[in-house]
Parts: structure tokens; C-alpha cells; sequence
């Protein structure tokens, strides 16, 4: 869950579409968090999943 967590933050923040249309995070998720194009369908699944409070709370975190 803590990679589907950095992923939804990687993707809000820089207004970045999901890793399959978006060589530069593909590049940073895989450098980062060893996170391999494979990987890609169930961290989608897990990111879909994440509560409304939950991506609320994220973002508000990562904006302070």
C-alpha cells in the first residue's frame, strides 16, 4: 500500500497521467521504488481503491 500511496501522490502532484501514458513516471516509479511496468495493473487496482478522506488527507499532507 505504501507504493500505491507514492504513486497517487506522484501522479496528483505533478498532474501526471498513470505510468503506462507517462514515460517520466514510469522512469521514477521504477528508480524509486523498484517498481517494475508489470507492477502497474495492481498498483492501479490498490490506487483505485484508496478512500475519498484518504487521497483527501494525502494531499493535504503533502501540501504543508
Amino acid at each position: 500500500m505504501n507504493k500505491v500511496k507514492v504513486l497517487y501522490k506522484f501522479s496528483q502532484m505533478g498532474h501526471l497521467e498513470m505510468p503506462q501514458k507517462n514515460e517520466r513516471l514510469t522512469k521514477l516509479l521504477h528508480e524509486i521504488l523498484y517498481v517494475g511496468y508489470e507492477d502497474l495493473p495492481i498498483l492501479q487496482y490498490w490506487r483505485a481503491a484508496l478512500s475519498k478522506e484518504y487521497k483527501t488527507h494525502l494531499m493535504q499532507a503533502a501540501r504543508t
